[in-house]
Formats: structure tokens, sequence, C-alpha cells
């Protein structure tokens, strides 16, 4: 937008009186402006920031697109899938008590859910490329994740 597009040493200039418009006064004029024009970027340096948070939201599409602008590097795009609840559930009466517990014929696929188990079920799954495999790619997409995805939905992150 140019409304917030001033020229600050033109305006300056400008407002001086025609008298006053000598070489020496107007250098002095633009000298003591400088400090707006670093208020001025940096007003751009965050309007831009804003309007690029403000465009995406925690939708699918949109949550693929901040973490593939995030990592232009990559090999292969970001993939965000549902999560997939599997296995069976075990209860059991007390821990210590086996044999109160529920008779499963099928072992292989018995999964036993405890109170830090149920905290990690989330509602999707974002894999991330192969060649972004190391803890701080990993930190910044759970960051951008947890920035764009909603309060209520948890995420699970893999490497394909």
């Amino acid at each position: 937008m140019k409304l917030f597009r001033i020229d600050i040493d033109k305006l300056g200039v400008l407002l001086l009186p025609t008298i006053l418009r000598k070489v020496l006064v107007v250098e002095f004029i633009r000298i003591s402006l400088h400090p707006l024009h670093y208020i001025q970027d940096i007003f751009f340096t965050n309007r831009g920031k804003n309007i690029y948070k403000l465009t995406h939201n925690s939708q699918v599409c949109s949550l693929k697109s901040v973490l593939n602008d995030a990592f232009p590097s990559r090999s292969k795009d970001f993939e965000i899938e549902d999560a997939e609840d599997t296995g069976l559930w075990q209860y059991s009466i007390d821990n210590e008590d086996i044999d109160n517990q529920l008779m499963v014929t099928d072992v292989s696929n018995i999964i036993i859910y405890d109170e830090e188990m149920m905290t990690k079920f989330a509602d999707f799954v974002v894999k991330i490329p192969n060649n972004l495999n190391s803890v701080d790619n990993l930190n910044v997409v759970r960051a951008l994740v947890n920035t764009y995805k909603l309060v209520s939905k948890k995420a699970i992150y893999e490497f394909y």
C-alpha cells in the first residue's frame, strides 16, 4: 500500500521554510530524521510478517504452505495426514493384580496405554522429509505447527 510509503527525507525538507533550505540545514534535517527511517523499516518488516500470519490459518493446505515456505531447500514436500488409532485396549483394575486383567487371545496386537501414552495421542501426523532430519529443524517445525494449529489438536512428527 502506498498509504504507508512516506519519503521522510523529502517531507523533512518540504516542512522547512524556503529561506532555511540550504545544503547544511537540509543535511542536518536528514541526519536528525535517520531514526525515523529505522522505525519505518521495523514497521514494514513487522507488517509483512503480520500479513503473512493473517493469511495462513489451521487448515491443512495452509499449514503445508507455511512449512514449505519455511524450508525452501527440501527434497520433498511436507505431508499432513490424519492420525489413526490402532491397537486394542487392555484395561486393568490394579496394575499389580494381573489376574483381574482382560483375557486377549491375539497377543501381537496388544497395546497397553498408561497415562503417559494417553497424553501422546494425536489428531494428525506431520511427515517431515528425511533431508531435514535434525533436532533444530524438528524444533522449527514444531514451533510453526504449534503457531498455526488449533489449540485442541495434537500432532505427531515423523520423518519419511
